[in-house]
């Protein structure tokens, strides 16, 4: 666990350090997304929605208008189930990540595909439910998981990308909150970036 928050802090130290310098709109983009992720812990599966808030912020730089072909993507997402798999708990999830992604470049060209990979710490909120004693009990877990993905642009603001996830700790319960099993999942989604950067634009 400490190993992912250092690399999650290296990571953060690096965005700002780059940033002063990417004010311009080509070199920051801010996006929302959504997506859908099938999950699986132990022998059940079950069906995950999310909405993202991401940026991206490009560490390289050429001659071509909106060409760099590597970039750090802080986001932050909140996902919920469509319905839980567990007979009595519930949960609901805050996710925080920085990816690394590399752009497939041709002479400086951005090109539509793209791969990236990047640690993550969620922060998970489940409910158990005791219908016998009429109240629920409810327990916050820290996760740390790595993302790996592929994606591509379908025009020059919006892409589509599937990712498969792992989780580094057992903390996802199937009966008893005192359950221990780790969480894998893969994802499709998309995501819409803006046009204007309106945060960064005249600074």
């Amino acid at each position: 666990m400490q190993i992912i928050f250092k690399i999650l802090t290296i990571l953060f130290l690096l965005f700002i350090n780059f940033l002063p310098a990417q004010f311009r709109d080509q070199f920051v983009k801010w996006k929302i997304g959504a997506s859908y992720s099938k999950g699986f812990v132990d022998k059940l599966s079950f069906n995950q929605y999310n909405a993202t808030l991401a940026v991206a912020v490009a560490i390289d730089e050429n001659d071509v208008y909106d060409s760099a072909s590597l970039y750090y993507e802080p986001y932050g997402t909140y996902s919920f189930l469509e319905q839980s798999p567990f007979s009595n708990i519930s949960f609901q999830v805050f996710s925080s990540g920085v990816n690394l992604k590399k752009h497939i470049n041709d002479h400086n060209y951005k090109k539509t595909f793209y791969v990236y990979v990047g640690p993550e710490i969620s922060i998970i909120r489940f409910r158990q439910s005791f219908a016998n004693k009429n109240y629920n009990y409810i327990m916050l877990k820290p996760d740390y998981l790595i993302n790996i993905g592929i994606g591509a642009f379908i025009s020059s603001n919006i892409e589509l990308f599937a990712q498969y996830k792992v989780g580094l700790t057992k903390i996802y319960p199937i009966t008893s909150l005192n359950d221990n099993y780790r969480l894998q999942a893969i994802t499709l989604g998309f995501k819409i970036a803006f046009n204007e950067n309106w945060w960064f634009r005249g600074k």
